[in-house]
């Protein structure tokens, strides 16, 4: 006789046990005839039948739950009568007991007579306490209300544009300015149709909203290119300059709002009452970088008309005469409008009357950034006063962004200032990384979750082999980390392209920037943060170029990093046979045991083990490799082509 496993049993009690507590714990989920008719009684506004199953053992608030029906819920009585505006079902079913807010993930019998705009059962289910502020849960199983969570009743109306609806819903103790997960109240939703209702917004409009301190109200009229919309809300004092709640700017925008006629369009109503068409967003564009076809005549004519409005405006505040440090609702002073505008003139009369070159803007924006940004022949100007060049902002520093641009000019200008070539400038703090500016690129390092780095790692990120070149003239150290353990070397041998013919231009780049800095010190043998060598990291990525460089300049091929590798040992553990053929036929010493040394802590972040130590090595553990041959690591790896090979460079 089998004996029974213990452990077995008792899990199967545990499961059990379990699932009844789950059905008894369950929001009434039934699959027996009697619930499945009462609910399709409901539906079809049979009273008769509703009448005749109320004997049965049936759940008022009862919800069906069917696995066969692809997991699909069955709401409530109440709730599906009310879909199918059937007012005496509901009345019924609320004078027998029914819950009036009985749901399946919160859509209720009152979402459900909003969704059909039925006055008169929304009167019903508000006089027997239905809750005009719940909000829909999200369905987990991605069936319903997908991106309306916490969408109220009161929401519901407001989108339908319906006052009487909103009435009733707030007699009955509505909230207007209750937000939903994402953070919409109900004049959001009002905003957020194609077909506005005009007497909802003026409704809506004489509520306590905060529109005069909140962006996103005019941000969603102009999501939904609703012309009167946007109009209605810059009558009533909307600022046109504020960002909204994802830091997107009107503007840009209103651009996604495409208009054939420039007196008939959202810029120029935007425009007119005073937006700011250098305001930039958190991707550093303004209105005028962002056109989908900058080159065609309409795309001149509306941004002829943005910059002679700029240019009234600014006029403007140079005859207000005010505090230079005075700011608009995005945070905007004189100064910003100076440097965004290149006027040398009132941007050096601002400094003298104490403007702060320093001060942000909402979104982080210093004049002295928009000076190197998009006027950098404006920062002799700012450097009559006092300024501070390392100052940082979520944009970066002055230096950051003029390396960025390439703009040698002023680069070299700073360096005048006293700025070091090798002294860690500020990244753009709002991403957290520096992308490479190279499309497809393979790193192993992936972006640069850095908030700093040197000048020559960023010239060397974005292949710019002129600015680097410039760079080591004036003294960056090309052996000095740019982030951490990095240096520019490793980072540029990491780059790895997967369409060469799409970018040829990258990698000639990247040969180019390699001899450079081979001719110009860097240390070909030098070891990286993991124990790699630049021969061993050109060889992984396969920069077949770079490598018949390094030993031409004769790099030794059997060199040993820190534990005792070999580049042919990684080759093998790969199973890469070119490598091992090209080794080979190198000069490779095939010959070698793997000897496990002393790990030399200096070449590994403090944040790594011995067993992360080389993460571009596939060791199973370096105490199982030590005393390992290649010809035994071939064989455990099960590879005859390589052990061939071997083999036949050791009999000859």
């Amino acid at each position: 006789m089998k004996e029974e496993n213990p452990w077995m049993i008792s899990r199967l009690k545990l499961f059990s046990l379990m699932l009844l507590l789950g059905l008894m714990l369950a929001p009434a989920v039934f699959a027996d005839s009697a619930q499945e008719a009462f609910l399709q009684a409901a539906e079809k506004g049979d009273l008769k039948a509703l009448q005749k199953l109320m004997n049965a053992q049936i759940d008022l608030d009862g919800n069906l739950y069917n696995i066969n029906e692809s997991y699909e819920f069955h709401s409530p009585a109440i709730v599906k009568a009310a879909e199918k505006g059937h007012y005496p079902i509901v009345e019924y079913l609320l004078k027998k007991g029914a819950k009036p807010d009985a749901s399946v993930f919160h859509w209720t019998a009152l979402q459900a007579a909003i969704a059909r705009n039925d006055l008169k059962m929304v009167n019903l289910l508000l006089k027997f306490k239905a809750d005009p502020n719940l909000g829909l849960e999200y369905d987990s199983m991605g069936k319903s209300f997908a991106g309306e969570d916490g969408v109220t009743p009161v929401m519901k109306a407001a989108q339908r544009g319906s006052v009487p609806l909103l009435r009733v819903l707030l007699a009955h103790g509505g909230k207007l300015m209750q937000k939903d997960d994402t953070g919409w109240d109900a004049l959001h939703h009002a905003l957020r149709v194609e077909k506005l209702n005009l007497n909802c917004l003026e409704f809506l409009l004489k509520q306590s909203f905060p529109i005069r301190t909140e962006g996103s109200y005019l941000a969603e009229a102009l999501r939904y290119s609703n012309f009167t919309a946007v109009r209605v809300l810059l009558k009533r004092g909307v600022p046109v300059n504020l960002y909204d709640l994802q830091n997107k700017e009107p503007m840009l925008m209103a651009l996604n709002s495409p208009s054939q006629n420039l007196n008939g369009s959202i810029e120029k109503l935007l425009l007119d009452a005073g937006a700011n068409p250098w305001q930039k967003n958190m991707h550093g564009l303004n209105y005028f970088m962002n056109f989908y076809d900058p080159s065609s005549k309409q795309a001149q004519v509306f941004k002829d008309y943005a910059k002679k409005t700029a240019q009234k405006q600014l006029q403007a505040l140079k005859k207000k005469n005010q505090n230079p440090n005075q700011a608009n609702e995005a945070g905007w002073t004189p100064l910003h409008w100076a440097a965004a505008a290149g006027d040398q003139v009132f941007l050096e009369s601002l400094l003298k009357k104490g403007a702060d070159p320093h001060k942000q803007d909402r979104l982080g924006y210093s004049p002295l950034i928009l000076a190197a940004q998009e006027n950098p022949q404006l920062l002799p100007s700012f450097a009559k006063y006092a300024v501070d060049w390392k100052a940082r902002t979520p944009f970066g520093d002055v230096m950051s962004n003029l390396l960025s641009c390439g703009d040698l000019r002023q680069v070299d200008f700073l360096l005048a200032q006293g700025l070091s070539p090798n002294a860690l400038i500020a990244l753009p703090e709002l991403e957290k990384r520096y992308e490479i500016n190279c499309p497809k690129i393979r790193n192993r390092f992936g972006s640069f979750y850095q908030t700093e780095m040197t000048p020559l790692g960023l010239a060397t990120l974005q292949l710019d082999l002129e600015l680097a070149r410039f760079l080591i003239e004036k003294g960056a150290d090309l052996n000095l980390p740019i982030s951490g353990h990095l240096r520019p070397l490793f980072v540029l041998l990491e780059m790895k392209f997967y369409n060469p013919q799409e970018h040829q231009a990258q990698i000639q780049a990247q040969q180019a920037l390699f001899e450079l800095f081979a001719e110009s010190g860097a240390d070909l043998e030098a070891f990286g943060p993991f124990g790699s060598t630049p021969f061993l990291v050109a060889l992984s990525q396969g920069h077949d170029a770079i490598i018949a460089s390094l030993l031409a300049r004769g790099v030794e091929i059997d060199r040993v990093q820190p534990g005792g590798l070999t580049p042919l040992f990684w080759a093998v553990s790969k199973n890469k046979q070119e490598w091992v053929r090209f080794l080979l036929e190198k000069g490779a010493n095939p010959n070698r045991r793997f000897q496990r040394d002393a790990l030399s802590k200096s070449f590994m972040p403090e944040d790594q083990d011995d067993s992360n130590y080389f993460p571009i090595f596939p060791i199973e553990s370096l105490e199982i490799m030590d005393g390992t041959t290649l010809l035994e690591l071939a064989r455990k790896k099960n590879n005859p082509e390589i052990l061939q090979m071997l083999e036949a460079k050791i009999g000859s």
